[in-house]
């Protein structure tokens, strides 16, 4: 239950975001996997997957840049693709 909010944000950066949140909500790597641990007189509830969320949404954000480097776009052009892939 505690994902929803988290699952929520990640929408919005496309399919290379939920797939690596669900990976990373999943297998929880690292810095997930630290706040995730219960810890006596420590409470974090969805921390982990808020983390989670935004290291997701920062790699899709990379991936979907470097596709458009590679395919030559201008400018405006990736501007254009950005806030169409931003509305869903």
């Amino acid at each position: 239950m505690d994902e929803t909010i988290a699952f929520g944000a990640v929408l919005g950066y496309g399919s290379i975001a939920v797939t690596t949140f669900g990976h990373l909500d999943k297998n929880k790597i690292g810095v997930i996997h630290e706040l995730d641990k219960k810890q006596e007189g420590i409470v974090h509830t969805f921390l982990d997957d808020i983390v989670a969320s935004i290291a997701a949404s920062a790699a899709s954000r990379l991936a979907h840049r470097l596709r458009d480097e590679e395919e030559s776009l201008t400018e405006q052009e990736k501007d254009i693709q950005e806030e169409e892939e931003l509305i869903g």
